[in-house]
């Protein structure tokens, strides 16, 4: 299981390369990741550009925004999502806002790459302006 420093590494990694890019796409491989389930949270971030990456716990934070637009200068529009984020919940709400929380489980992995290619370990894929990552657990 990854320790906290594997964690953020994970989260500085993922803002270098997504944070300022729109969630076009998610394909769901293995609905268990996600709670309450697949359907509410894609539901929920599709469509929203991601303004923030943060380690809260073991746990990932991904903060969408549906209020900005693609590429904007998101620096001066980073909110706090890291308070009462429910135990339970994969999916926060506040305004234009939309956090998801992720664990990389057992062995978690996050893919950002161009020739992507999902194996059977594939649970998550997010598509990011025609970015591909995919999130695996081994």
């Amino acid at each position: 299981m990854p320790e906290l420093p594997e964690v953020e590494n994970v989260a500085l990694a993922l803002r270098e390369c997504l944070a300022g890019r729109r969630l076009t796409g998610m394909a769901v491989r293995f609905a268990g990741v996600l709670e309450p389930d697949a359907r509410t949270v894609k539901r929920a971030i599709v469509g929203g550009v991601l303004v923030g990456v943060r380690r809260q716990g073991k746990y990932l934070l991904l903060v969408f925004d549906h209020g900005v637009r693609g590429g904007e200068d998101i620096a001066n529009r980073r909110g706090d999502m890291r308070k009462d984020v429910p135990a339970r919940s994969t999916t926060i709400e506040r305004g234009s806002r939309r956090a998801v929380r992720l664990h990389l489980r057992m062995t978690g992995q996050i893919f950002v790459d161009p020739g992507f290619i999902p194996d059977a370990h594939t649970h998550l894929i997010l598509d990011f302006d025609g970015l591909p990552s995919g999130f695996a657990d081994r």
